[in-house]
C-alpha cells in the first residue's frame, strides 16, 4: 500500500482505496469548482482522470481558482492542472484535453468506452445496457448509446421485446383477473347448505347420602 494513500486506507478501507485506485473520472470545467474537485480526486487516490477544459488562467482567476498562480499565467488550466495531479500522485494517469465536449469532438472523450463496449458485446452480443454499463463502469444512458451507435437495429429489436413483454404480462393479468371473476361468481350463484344440530345437555339432580 502506498504510504501516501494510507490515511485513506485507514477511513475507507482497502476495498473502497482499491476501486478508486481503478476508477477513471472525467472533469470537464477546470475553473472555481472543477479545479477543486481534480484536487479531490487526486488525493482519494483515483488512478485516471481525464481533465478538459478550453481556457487559459488569467489573473482574474486567481482569486478563486486552485491553479492560477502568478507563475501559470497564460498556461492551459488542463495541464497546469495535470502537473499538479502528478506532483500529488504519480501513478495517476492523467489525460489534459485543451477543448470543449461536443458532437463533432466526442471521440477524444469517448473511444476508450466505445472499445471496451464492442468488446464486451463480442462475448455477449444479447447483453442488456445495464451489463454494459457495469463492463464500462459508466451511466446506463452512455451504454444505451454505445449499443445503439454499435448496432442501429439494436433499439427496435429492444423495443420490440419489450413491447411482447408488456403484451404477456397484460394477458396473465386479464386471465387471473377473468378466473377472480368466475369463482366469485360461482359462489354467488351456487346455494349453500347449513346444516344445524342442536345438542341438548340435560342435568339431572342427583340426591346426595343423607347427612342427618
Amino acid at each position: 500500500m502506498d504510504e501516501r494513500f494510507l490515511r485513506n486506507e485507514m477511513m475507507l478501507g482497502p476495498e473502497a482505496v482499491e476501486k478508486l485506485a481503478s476508477a477513471h473520472v472525467c472533469v470537464f470545467g477546470l475553473g472555481g469548482v472543477g479545479s477543486y474537485v481534480v484536487e479531490g480526486l487526486a488525493r482519494s487516490g483515483v488512478g485516471e482522470l481525464t481533465l478538459v477544459d478550453q481556457d487559459a488562467y488569467g489573473e482574474s482567476n486567481i482569486n478563486r481558482q486552485l491553479g492560477a498562480l502568478t507563475s501559470t499565467l497564460g498556461q492551459g488550466k488542463a495541464e497546469v492542472l495535470a502537473r499538479r495531479v502528478l506532483d500529488i500522485n504519480p501513478r495517476c494517469a492523467v489525460h489534459p484535453i485543451r477543448g470543449v465536449y461536443c458532437r463533432e469532438d466526442r471521440e477524444r472523450f469517448l473511444a476508450q468506452a466505445r472499445r471496451m463496449a464492442d468488446d464486451f458485446l463480442q462475448g455477449k452480443p444479447d447483453a442488456a445496457p445495464d451489463e454494459v454499463a457495469g463492463c464500462l463502469g459508466e451511466p446506463e444512458e452512455l451504454a444505451q448509446c454505445f449499443l445503439e451507435e454499435l448496432d442501429p437495429e439494436l433499439l427496435e429489436r429492444r423495443k420490440r421485446r419489450r413491447k411482447l413483454g408488456r403484451r404477456i404480462f397484460a394477458g396473465v393479468v386479464a386471465a387471473a383477473m377473468i378466473l377472480l371473476l368466475v369463482w366469485v361468481v360461482l359462489l354467488e350463484t351456487q346455494p349453500m347448505k347449513v346444516e344445524v344440530t342442536e345438542r341438548l345437555i340435560i342435568y339431572e339432580e342427583r340426591e346426595g347420602p343423607d347427612e342427618t
